[in-house]
């Protein structure tokens, strides 16, 4: 096993959780994730689910080198299109300094790239570990129904290794509204 933060102890508690909770099904080449909050389909095969302590769903492909952590919150039902912005302004600073804070080596983020949509605003940005080969991409989205996050992680992939597959596991990633 790798010595890097999604391995030792956080890997054992995910392989008991993706036992016990199953919530991905696997179809040969991809892991179909349907939840009340989002949907995801994942390329190849992940395990892992809902984890109560943290309040996410959280998977990981079999070797372990790569994961996915989703958070959802639900917005206030009179939040409106004109707090929108400034809902999701505010929930990209703090999940973008939580990142930075996240483990015990800094990450150096780049800056997000905004997509605005009716009823719905999204930001991407990578990351990469200073002194490991972490790198990592994160989709923030907000609609009228839900705040969230879809961090994925992988280690030892080349930058453009990492591209692709960060383009991959995030291309079919959406908020339920």
């Amino acid at each position: 096993m790798h010595n890097h933060p999604l391995s030792t102890l956080v890997l054992m508690a995910l392989v008991l959780m993706a036992s016990l909770l199953g919530t991905a099904a696997c179809t040969g080449d991809a892991t179909d994730i349907r939840e009340e909050e989002f949907r995801l389909t994942l390329p190849g095969q992940w395990t892992g689910g809902y984890d109560a302590p943290s309040d996410a769903w959280i998977y990981v492909t079999a070797s372990r080198e790569e994961g996915l952590t989703v958070r959802v919150q639900r917005r206030n039902p009179a939040a409106n299109a004109a707090r929108l912005e400034s809902e999701f302004n505010d929930y990209l600073q703090v999940r973008r300094r939580d990142e930075q804070q996240f483990s015990d080596e800094r990450m150096a983020l780049s800056e997000p790239a905004l997509q605005r949509r009716s009823g719905a605003i999204t930001a991407t940005y990578d990351g990469i570990g200073k002194t490991s080969q972490r790198r990592t991409r994160t989709l923030i989205a907000i609609n009228l129904a839900a705040a969230g996050s879809f961090y994925y992680e992988a280690f030892g992939l080349s930058e453009d290794q990492f591209t692709a597959r960060a383009k991959a596991v995030l291309q079919r990633a959406r908020l339920v509204q």
